[in-house]
């Protein structure tokens, strides 16, 4: 993302924010929750665009670096981590909190677990390098 396209983001979530409190202070029929959510799901949406193009380039990258396996882990973690936090925004922007936080920690739970057969395979080349190919 380039300065450019991050001022925009910044502007546009301003005005949002703008918007957003004028709503609130005049309209009471709860109708600021769901705009505050439009907004969100809008910034994320222009967030992966401006990802979108580094992802062939990116492919390519891990592709020759790294065993297909593990780019797929690391694409799975990255839209866990994109649907955990709109989710968790969500959720804590309905007046929800604690159920936001747990959100969260059911992410994290689900990355560790993605991410434990990376681990193990470190720990395995740790391994076999300090002690010697054992």
């Amino acid at each position: 993302m380039t300065a450019a396209e991050l001022l925009r983001v910044c502007g546009g979530a301003l005005v949002s924010l703008s918007c957003l409190c004028a709503l609130r202070a005049f309209d009471r029929s709860g109708m600021g929750a769901l705009a505050s959510s439009i907004c969100s799901c809008l910034l994320i949406i222009g967030a992966i665009g401006a990802i979108l193009p580094l992802y062939k380039d990116m492919r390519a990258l891990l592709g020759s670096a790294m065993d297909q396996s593990h780019a797929t882990i690391l694409w799975r973690a990255v839209f866990i981590c994109i649907i955990v936090h709109l989710t968790s925004d969500f959720v804590r922007g309905a007046g929800e909190g604690t159920l936001a936080d747990g959100v969260e920690m059911c992410g994290r739970a689900a990355l560790f677990t993605l991410a434990f057969p990376l681990f193990s395979e470190v720990l395995t080349l740790a391994k076999r390098f300090f002690l010697g190919g054992a």
